[in-house]
């Protein structure tokens, strides 16, 4: 009887002290319980600007929070402590892993973030956006959105989800000096290095580039870039790895991402290949109006002899022709695309492919295409 007495009395007592220990951190004049506080080594929409990322390489220099933008209340334990603990264990592993990115690549702090789907690196110190001047923060958070929303309408377009991709985080590099992009290209290009942009196209999505100030001297010019390159890490990437510019589809593989160019800024700029690099200046990058003039022309490049080259075979006007092909097969049904492009990543030709895709024949093809230009594409 004794010995019950005890156990409830320490029951009781263990009650009030609890009890007290809660009303204690509830009244904790620095953190009103919550156990943490805020870096004020930060501005105050710092968690806002933060929150499109899981680690951000500038903020995680702060040498108070290490870019957790908190910090432990000394004064009392409340109910985000032990949460805090788990974020700032992980964010010390990402340091570390921070680190040993930077070995080697000129010495220096980088810009580097974390998101969905993008381990992405940004080393352009400043640009104006708008008519705002931004600087390196400031950019690689903007950046980070605009490449997430890019995963995202490249799965909207497609009716994919992200299951369908065998990268799952894609690494994209942007760098103001070109030894780095040379040493990037090295690590993790799996080849030779090279003073341009290069990918590593397949299940592990890579693309680095230096920023050439010639090609690239505003906001929209680099992002072109990126809405460019970036789809083709996509397209290697969904369902088995396997990129279907190497086989006789390139006009897929870079009509796509010409598509994407266009749909985002109405012109097309860029190509993968150095050979093509010469024309950049086609029709001013606004293709519809001199594809219309090639529909008419009958002596223009096949449906037939174009769709049966790889991407580094195309022609400039094939390029243009890549675009406006794909173009209409996403008006016609974006969600058959990827039907097609996983029958021509089995090595399988365009005809047997765009028959199981979308019944139609390479004849058919050509002349509805030609139709629907001629309706669509304004003359001027």
């Amino acid at each position: 009887m004794s010995s019950s007495f005890a156990v409830r009395g320490m029951l009781a007592a263990c009650a009030l002290l609890f009890g007290a220990a809660d009303a204690w951190a509830q009244g904790c004049m620095k953190c009103h319980g919550k156990g943490t506080l805020a870096c004020t080594k930060h501005p105050k929409n710092a968690p806002q600007v933060e929150s499109n990322v899981s680690f951000c390489s500038i903020v995680a220099r702060c040498a108070l929070c290490k870019g957790t933008l908190r910090l432990d209340c000394p004064d009392c334990h409340g109910k985000e402590e032990e949460e805090y603990k788990d974020v700032l264990a992980a964010q010390e592993k990402r340091i570390a892993e921070q680190l040993e990115f930077e070995k080697g690549i000129a010495g220096e702090p980088r810009g580097r973030c974390l998101t969905k789907h993008f381990d992405f690196t940004f080393e352009v110190e400043k640009l104006t956006v708008g008519r705002e001047q931004l600087d390196q923060h400031q950019l690689l958070h903007l950046y980070a959105d605009r490449i997430e929303k890019l995963h995202e309408m490249f799965n909207e377009m497609l009716g994919l989800r992200d299951g369908d991709h065998v990268c799952k985080r894609y690494r994209v590099m942007v760098w103001r000096n070109p030894l780095d992009n040379v040493e990037a290209q090295t690590r993790y290009t799996e080849g030779g290095s090279s003073g341009v942009g290069k990918k590593l196209l397949g299940a592990r999505g890579v693309y680095t580039m230096c920023r050439d100030r010639n090609k690239e001297p505003q906001d929209d010019d680099l992002h072109r870039n990126l809405a460019h390159n970036i789809p083709h890490l996509f397209l290697a990437s969904i369902f088995d790895g396997v990129w279907v510019g190497q086989f006789k589809a390139g006009w897929v593989d870079e009509g796509l991402s010409h598509w994407f160019e266009d749909k985002l800024f109405g012109q097309c700029t860029n190509f993968c290949y150095q050979e093509q690099n010469t024309n950049v200046s086609f029709r001013g990058g606004k293709w519809k109006t001199p594809v219309r003039g090639l529909a008419e022309d009958p002596k223009r490049p096949s449906f037939s002899e174009t769709s049966n080259k790889t991407s580094d075979e195309l022609t400039t006007p094939e390029h243009a022709l890549a675009f406006s092909y794909v173009d209409y097969l996403l008006n016609l049904d974006g969600t058959k695309f990827p039907a097609m492009v996983k029958i021509l990543k089995k090595k399988r030709p365009t005809r047997e492919a765009l028959q199981e895709a979308y019944g139609l024949t390479m004849f058919q093809f050509e002349e509805d295409w030609k139709k629907w230009v001629l309706a669509t594409y304004s003359k001027r």
